[in-house]
């Protein structure tokens, strides 16, 4: 079996699991030894390979899913901070996850940070330094390519029009009447389990700031995912634009490994 500019293979699981560099940057630097030429670590990703061939690593499922946005109470009635602070992955094959190789990106001043991750074969869960803040929009990679995810918070926005206002109390009323006990994660607004008429009264509070908290009535919020565009000399950088600046073309995320073709 052979890798072309592999460095280390593990058997795990029946898969034969490499860690192999992009060879765009052994192109750029021919003569730089590994480990040493720019984004070596970032454009490390592993690869199996099953009895029928190559099969890339995908990520099967998550919880949150990708480009999930909880619209429940960021905070509860004490102020203690709350919303996605725990992400649960699932691959199509055995993987190794550390987390020096998880990169959040955030549109907050300061982005939260991946402090722990643990689990084994394709299970895995990633914690992080604190709970998304509202109107914060993130987006988790892995060191893979074409593997990420996007969450954002917009507390109060149940129809998730980008709106905080009375229109959300009536979409709630809606759900309520119409028992949608299974869409915890979007109308359980108190986040205490159960969807019934005191997630209602607390939207009520969230648009009014009658807790003494944030007033989210009339609040708007972006709606874009965040982007990933390839630079008129071939870097990869992230935006929360509604398109890509101008010149530069939008490629599907993450930016490590390097998704962007290299510039002649």
């Amino acid at each position: 079996m052979y890798f072309k500019n592999w460095t280390t293979a593990v058997l795990m699981g029946g898969f034969l699991l490499s860690t192999t560099y992009g060879l765009a940057q052994a192109e750029k630097h021919p003569t730089t030894p590994v480990g040493q030429r720019p984004n070596d670590v970032a454009e490390q990703r592993w690869v199996a390979e099953a009895e029928t061939g190559l099969q890339e690593v995908e990520l099967i499922w998550s919880d949150p899913p990708n480009l999930f946005v909880d619209v429940r109470q960021d905070r509860d009635v004490d102020g203690e901070q709350q919303g996605i602070a725990e992400v649960q992955l699932l691959f199509n094959q055995p993987v190794v996850l550390t987390v020096e190789e998880l990169q959040v990106v955030s549109t907050a001043e300061e982005a939260p940070a991946a402090v722990d991750v643990y689990g084994a074969d394709e299970s895995w869960i990633v914690l992080l330094n604190r709970p998304l803040i509202a109107g914060e929009r993130i987006m988790l990679s892995f060191g893979m390519p074409n593997v990420s995810l996007q969450f954002a918070s917009r507390p109060a926005d149940v129809n998730l029009d980008g709106t905080s206002n009375q229109a959300d109390v009536r979409a709630l009323e809606a759900a309520v009447i119409a028992r949608h006990t299974g869409q915890i994660d979007r109308f359980d607004i108190d986040r205490n389990g159960l969807v019934d008429a005191a997630d209602v009264t607390r939207l009520a509070e969230l648009l009014d700031g009658s807790d003494g908290k944030t007033a989210w009535r009339d609040a708007g919020f972006a709606v874009d995912p965040v982007r990933c565009c390839c630079g008129p000399l071939g870097e990869c950088y992230v935006t929360t634009n509604t398109k890509c600046n101008g010149g530069t073309t939008e490629i599907g995320c993450p930016c490590h490994p390097d998704p962007c073709p290299e510039v002649p």
